[in-house]
This record gives C-alpha cells, sequence and structure tokens, in this order.
C-alpha cells in the first residue's frame, strides 16, 4: 500500500482460505515516515475498499513480525440449524436443517485438546506434507462448543494450524 510516496511490504499473520473471513487479524510492515500512527491509519482507512478496515495502527519493536511474534491464534465456525437457510449472514454461518447433539460434540472436542500431529488433518499439496517435513505438531489449547439459540460455534484456540 502506497501513502503518498512511501509503500510497504505488509506481512500479515496468517492467511484465510476461500470463503472464510478474518476478524482482527495482525498485519506488521516495516515504514520510514513522518506520520505518526493516528494519520496512518486514517489514510489506510481512506484507501482501502469498504471491505476491509485497519482498527488499529502501532508502533512496534523493529524484531516484531505479525506472523512469526504472533502466540495463538483463534478460529470459530458457525452452524445454524433451522428448517430453512436464514438469508441474512448466510456468508458467515454454515448450515443445517438437522439439530445438533451439542453434548456428545462438547465430548469429542476434549479429545483435540493438547499437543497432537495433525498430519491427517492436513490438505494434501499442504507445505508442512513435503519430502522435508516442517512439523506437523500443534497445541490446541481450547475448544468450546458454544450453542446461542439456532446458533452453534466451535472455537478453536491453539499455537497455530494446519492448511
Amino acid at each position: 500500500m502506497a501513502i503518498g510516496a512511501e509503500s510497504a511490504l505488509v506481512e500479515g499473520a496468517s492467511r484465510t482460505d476461500s470463503g472464510v473471513h478474518a476478524l482482527a487479524q495482525t498485519a506488521s510492515a516495516r515504514v520510514e515516515t513522518r506520520l505518526d500512527d493516528a494519520t496512518i491509519l486514517r489514510a489506510m482507512n481512506f484507501r482501502l475498499p469498504m471491505s476491509v478496515a485497519v482498527l488499529r495502527v502501532a508502533t512496534v519493536p523493529d524484531d516484531f513480525h505479525a506472523r512469526f511474534s504472533a502466540v495463538g491464534k483463534y478460529y470459530a465456525y458457525r452452524i445454524r440449524h433451522t428448517e430453512r437457510p436464514h438469508p441474512v449472514g448466510r456468508a458467515y454461518c454454515a448450515w443445517t436443517r438437522f439439530e445438533l447433539r451439542i453434548a456428545p460434540m462438547r465430548e469429542a472436542a476434549r479429545a483435540l485438546v493438547g499437543r497432537h500431529d495433525f498430519a491427517a488433518f492436513a490438505a494434501a499439496g499442504s507445505p508442512r506434507l513435503a519430502p522435508v517435513r516442517a512439523s506437523t505438531v500443534r497445541e490446541v489449547r481450547a475448544v468450546h462448543v458454544l450453542q446461542r439459540r439456532d446458533i452453534t460455534t466451535f472455537a478453536f484456540c491453539g499455537d497455530g494450524f494446519l492448511y
């Protein structure tokens, strides 16, 4: 993104898969500027499309990197269970007409908590599965199965996740 004559390479903390929406994504960039954080924030939001908003800009130490300095990630998946698909929010929620059985799902979710090798869950062609394989071991710190009215949310917190 260029602000005036200045430009910066922006590094995101993570990527989002097709059809996935990112909330509170962290990004970092090294910029040489006399502008303060508030001015950079206003300039970025002025230039970005309406589908993207920068919520905060902060000056950080030189060794900070959004991806490599991250201490954890949080993912939430939502399923709406109603007789018919709801016309509002369909892009943010999967749908089923079948009632979900929350207690067995919560019991199964407990088995995911802890440090495990998730290679079996990685997508085919994942760089983590290449011949000189990077680790596919991840720590899942918490899994919550939450139900509010007709929406069930599966929330995962961990040190990282695989493609």
